[in-house]
């Protein structure tokens, strides 16, 4: 795969969303829903549950930023982008149908 500036600031502009993200999930998962607009209450176990999946998808970022700056890691990088950002659209999708 030949390196281009282009992609490699495409790969940092989605891994720093990931990260950002994944990280504000993490560190104050209360504040982040309450951007959305929704109510999460302050149990710990459902706390636990959301920083879980932040901290995956701040993990997530950081491995896709790793493909901008190193060459081997460009394949995977793209990869685990498409996969993360599918995913998450896909789950929302699947949501709004079951809901």
């Amino acid at each position: 795969m030949k390196e281009s500036p282009r992609f490699n600031a495409i790969l940092l502009v989605l891994a720093l969303v990931l990260v950002v993200f994944g990280g504000w999930r993490l560190v104050d998962p209360i504040g982040f829903y309450t951007f959305s607009g929704l109510v999460l209450s302050d149990e710990a176990g459902l706390l636990s549950e959301v920083r879980g999946a932040g901290g995956v998808i701040m993990v997530s970022g950081l491995v896709v930023a790793l493909g901008a700056f190193r060459h081997a890691w460009s394949r995977t990088s793209i990869v685990l982008a498409a996969v993360v950002f599918l995913s998450l659209g896909l789950a929302r999708l699947l949501g709004i149908a079951l809901d």
